[in-house]
């Protein structure tokens, strides 16, 4: 935990990151993860939500990179087995929104898309199983 710390404080060059495409969301995912203290601070988390938010709107309709970008959402809204609300609210009202809506539609698309989601699927039963 003291590393995640450390290095959220460089979340914004991550952040901006995200839309290049790199691995950032990846690196973002783990900062968060099992730190309840970064988990609930709702400053960072509402920046976090927001960029990837941002993101999949920018993306191509059908795009494969939704799937894995919103498969990070996941980590923002439980830590160490215990859900955290006031996180589930600010990505449900994110992906809620108006002009995101309906760029999340298209999720999956296509052979590729089916084998994401049927893995997605099967992560959030494990996920949610442990």
């Amino acid at each position: 935990e003291p590393n995640q710390k450390i290095i959220s404080e460089y979340l914004n060059w991550f952040l901006d990151d995200v839309t290049k495409g790199v691995y950032a969301g990846a690196l973002i995912q783990e900062i968060f993860k099992h730190n309840e203290a970064l988990c609930n601070n709702r400053v960072l988390v509402s920046r976090v939500v927001r960029q990837f938010a941002k993101v999949i709107g920018d993306l191509p309709l059908v795009s494969h990179r939704k799937s894995h970008i919103l498969n990070h959402f996941f980590t923002l809204m439980k830590c160490k087995n215990r859900l955290i609300k006031g996180n589930q609210s600010q990505v449900l009202t994110q992906i809620d929104r108006g002009d995101t809506k309906h760029e999340m539609i298209y999720l999956f698309d296509g052979e590729e898309g089916l084998r994401q989601l049927d893995q997605s699927i099967k992560n959030m039963h494990i996920q949610h199983d442990s």
